[in-house]
Protein backbone atom coordinates (compact mmCIF):
# COMPACT_ATOMS: atom_id res chain seq x y z
CA UNK A 1 0.00 0.00 0.00
CA UNK A 2 2.83 2.42 0.72
CA UNK A 3 4.85 1.66 -2.82
CA UNK A 4 1.07 2.70 -4.21
CA UNK A 5 0.72 5.77 -2.87
CA UNK A 6 4.42 6.47 -2.88
CA UNK A 7 3.94 5.89 -6.88
CA UNK A 8 0.87 7.94 -7.10
CA UNK A 9 2.16 11.02 -5.25
CA UNK A 10 5.21 10.64 -7.65
CA UNK A 11 3.00 10.65 -10.73
CA UNK A 12 1.03 14.01 -9.71
CA UNK A 13 4.35 15.95 -8.48
CA UNK A 14 6.13 14.88 -11.68
CA UNK A 15 4.82 17.40 -14.28
CA UNK A 16 5.07 19.70 -11.64
CA UNK A 17 8.83 20.12 -11.01
CA UNK A 18 11.77 19.71 -13.16
CA UNK A 19 12.28 15.46 -13.56
CA UNK A 20 15.33 14.49 -12.00
CA UNK A 21 16.61 11.18 -9.76
CA UNK A 22 16.25 13.22 -6.70
CA UNK A 23 12.94 14.79 -7.10
CA UNK A 24 11.06 13.30 -4.42
CA UNK A 25 14.09 13.51 -1.73
CA UNK A 26 12.26 16.66 -0.03
CA UNK A 27 9.23 14.77 0.13
CA UNK A 28 11.79 11.68 1.79
CA UNK A 29 12.92 14.26 4.16
CA UNK A 30 9.79 15.54 5.15
CA UNK A 31 8.16 12.06 5.35
CA UNK A 32 10.75 11.08 7.68
CA UNK A 33 10.20 14.02 10.00
CA UNK A 34 6.90 13.31 10.51
CA UNK A 35 7.35 9.78 11.31
CA UNK A 36 10.10 10.69 14.10
CA UNK A 37 8.48 13.72 15.34
CA UNK A 38 4.64 11.80 16.11
CA UNK A 39 7.12 8.61 17.10
CA UNK A 40 8.11 5.72 15.24
CA UNK A 41 5.45 3.31 16.16
CA UNK A 42 1.92 5.06 16.43
CA UNK A 43 0.53 5.80 12.89
CA UNK A 44 -1.95 8.23 14.23
CA UNK A 45 1.52 10.01 15.78
CA UNK A 46 3.10 10.31 11.94
CA UNK A 47 -0.11 11.86 10.68
CA UNK A 48 -0.14 14.60 13.50
CA UNK A 49 3.70 14.58 13.06
CA UNK A 50 3.14 16.10 9.46
CA UNK A 51 0.50 18.11 10.35
CA UNK A 52 2.53 19.89 12.98
CA UNK A 53 5.96 20.15 10.74
CA UNK A 54 3.74 21.52 8.03
CA UNK A 55 2.10 23.94 9.83
CA UNK A 56 5.10 25.26 11.91
CA UNK A 57 7.42 25.57 8.68
CA UNK A 58 4.86 27.39 7.14
CA UNK A 59 4.04 29.77 9.70
CA UNK A 60 7.88 29.83 10.93
CA UNK A 61 8.43 30.89 6.90
CA UNK A 62 5.47 33.31 6.78
CA UNK A 63 6.26 35.45 10.01
CA UNK A 64 10.04 35.14 10.92
CA UNK A 65 11.81 37.47 9.00
CA UNK A 66 14.82 35.55 6.52
CA UNK A 67 13.58 32.49 6.64
CA UNK A 68 11.02 32.72 3.75
CA UNK A 69 10.93 29.08 1.42
CA UNK A 70 15.05 28.22 1.15
CA UNK A 71 15.31 27.71 4.69
CA UNK A 72 12.15 25.41 5.23
CA UNK A 73 14.18 21.81 5.71
CA UNK A 74 16.12 23.56 8.40
CA UNK A 75 13.08 24.34 10.34
CA UNK A 76 11.83 21.60 9.96
CA UNK A 77 15.08 20.07 11.45
CA UNK A 78 15.02 22.37 14.31
CA UNK A 79 11.76 21.41 14.85
CA UNK A 80 12.81 17.27 15.21
CA UNK A 81 15.63 18.36 17.37
CA UNK A 82 13.05 19.99 19.61
CA UNK A 83 11.09 17.53 20.13
CA UNK A 84 13.29 14.46 20.36
CA UNK A 85 15.07 16.51 23.06
CA UNK A 86 12.11 16.87 24.87
CA UNK A 87 10.92 13.34 24.57
CA UNK A 88 12.86 11.12 22.93
CA UNK A 89 10.25 8.66 21.31
CA UNK A 90 7.98 11.82 19.65
CA UNK A 91 4.77 13.41 20.70
CA UNK A 92 3.09 9.87 20.54
CA UNK A 93 5.39 7.23 20.67
CA UNK A 94 5.99 5.05 23.71
CA UNK A 95 8.87 3.21 25.19
CA UNK A 96 8.55 -0.60 25.20
CA UNK A 97 10.46 -2.16 27.86
CA UNK A 98 11.34 -6.40 27.79
CA UNK A 99 13.09 -8.31 30.07
CA UNK A 100 16.74 -9.93 29.36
Amino acid sequence: MATAIGAIAGMLIAPVVFLEPNIMAGVLLYGFAAAVLGGLNSTFGAVIGGFSVGIFENLAGTYIPGIGNELKLPIALLLIVAVLVVKPTGLFGRKIVQRV
